[in-house]
């Protein structure tokens, strides 16, 4: 008596397992990861970056340190 139980067609073990496996077939097995969204633009900006059309400040020019501030400055960095 109960050797059968759970075994036949139908049976609540077998219907659970089945229930089981098809769920994660039709769903769980193509779920990705959740990814933040890109940035957005502003919309007040065009292509070249800013709203009346400069890519922004203009940096002043580059201009040489003397060697010996130079060299004081990589001394001074050593330390």
């Amino acid at each position: 008596m109960g050797q059968k139980r759970g075994r036949d067609e139908g049976s609540f073990v077998r219907e659970t397992a089945a229930q089981t496996i098809g769920f994660y077939r039709d769903i769980v097995q193509n779920l990705k990861a959740w990814q933040a969204p890109a940035p957005k633009l502003r919309a007040d900006l065009d292509d070249a970056g800013s709203a009346d059309g400069t890519s922004g400040p203009i940096p002043p020019p580059w201009q040489e340190e003397p060697a010996e501030q130079q060299v004081q400055l990589a001394r001074n960095d050593a330390d």
